[in-house]
């Protein structure tokens, strides 16, 4: 059996599954921005998947007591490869701001992140506190 066959998410999780999948669903990021200041555009089969899990995640959100949920193994792929990313992407440069400038996940966000990844069948190490990624500053301040 997979771990993603039998998941129950704590109400956070829970919740952060349900408004991630779906702002991805509406192929919206959060405040309808990426870094980039656009969208990437999502496949219908994408898009289905998301609210599929959207579906299984609110019927646990709204009654704590429901059984375990149970994703299909492409559910639990798109989630894997999604929250991967947004743990890999956050903490990068912000653009043309200073190199120093760097936006973190708080501890707490973070491993509610890997908590989620873990549940649903991903092999996630605790990430290190420190700044991501790790590296020469070519900027140095004078």
């Amino acid at each position: 059996m997979s771990a993603y066959d039998s998941v129950v998410f704590i109400p956070a999780e829970a919740q952060f599954v349900q408004n991630t999948m779906f702002q991805f669903s509406q192929n919206q990021a959060v405040a309808n921005n990426t870094d980039a200041g656009s969208a990437t555009p999502i496949t219908q089969s994408e898009r289905l998947k998301a609210l599929d899990i959207v579906g299984k995640v609110r019927k646990q959100l709204t009654d704590p007591g429901h059984a375990p949920i149970a994703f299909t193994e492409a559910e639990a792929q798109l989630m894997q490869r999604l929250y991967v990313q947004y743990i890999q992407v956050h903490g990068k440069p912000q653009g043309d701001i200073d190199w120093t400038y760097w936006i973190h996940f708080d501890d707490s966000a973070r491993q509610l992140v890997i908590n989620v990844i873990r549940k649903v069948g991903g092999i996630m190490p605790n990430m290190p506190a420190s700044t991501y990624p790790q590296g020469y500053n070519p900027f140095v301040r004078l």
